[in-house]
């Protein structure tokens, strides 16, 4: 009984979505009852309504579209990516800080610190317990890194291994002009 409301509603979210669509020519903002089942959601995912939000929080909206890149063999998206840390954040609290997934990319540019600088002047970074960064290389691959602040170690975890040496050079060098700035 319950599955065939939760199938209603969802449908009617869908028809309510597409409408919206086309009367505004964007989507409008849809959250997914998060007690439907797998079956649905794939359903979902095979579907031709690129434009339908699934879901809607943290003021990032997530489309079919851009969930299709969870299928085995897609590229993962900033978007998902960002929408998944701030779960995490949401789960962890204020003893956690989560940069967007373009801090890396721009701490890593010719400007370095100076290109960032300004994305902590409301946030004591010191006062956290963790920083995590997300880190795109080259736009080809997703990995990802910590600042843990309570024993003063980075960590990388990358699906393809590696050292990352220089990741940890500049997380370290992050840390320490951003510690001289503040």
């Amino acid at each position: 009984k319950d599955k065939e409301r939760l199938a209603l509603v969802y449908s009617e979210r869908r028809a309510a979505s597409a409408a919206g669509s086309r009367k505004r020519g964007r989507p409008r903002k849809t959250l997914l009852n998060s007690s439907i089942d797998d079956e649905m959601v794939a359903a979902d995912l095979s579907s031709s309504d690129d434009e339908f939000i699934v879901s809607y929080c943290f003021g990032i909206p997530i489309t079919i579209e851009k969930m299709r890149c969870l299928n085995p063999g897609k590229w993962l998206n900033s978007e998902v990516i960002m929408y998944y840390l701030e779960l995490l954040q949401k789960t962890w609290g204020s003893k956690c800080h989560i940069f967007n997934t373009y801090f890396f990319t721009k701490l890593t540019e010719d400007a370095g610190y100076k290109g960032v600088k300004r994305w902590t002047r409301k946030i004591d970074v010191f006062s956290k317990d963790i920083l995590l960064v997300p880190i795109n290389a080259n736009n080809t691959h997703w990995y990802f890194a910590t600042i843990d602040l309570r024993d003063k170690q980075t960590r990388v975890y990358d699906s393809l291994g590696g050292s990352h040496s220089q990741t940890h050079a500049v997380l370290a060098q992050y840390m320490r002009s951003e510690h001289e700035d503040k």
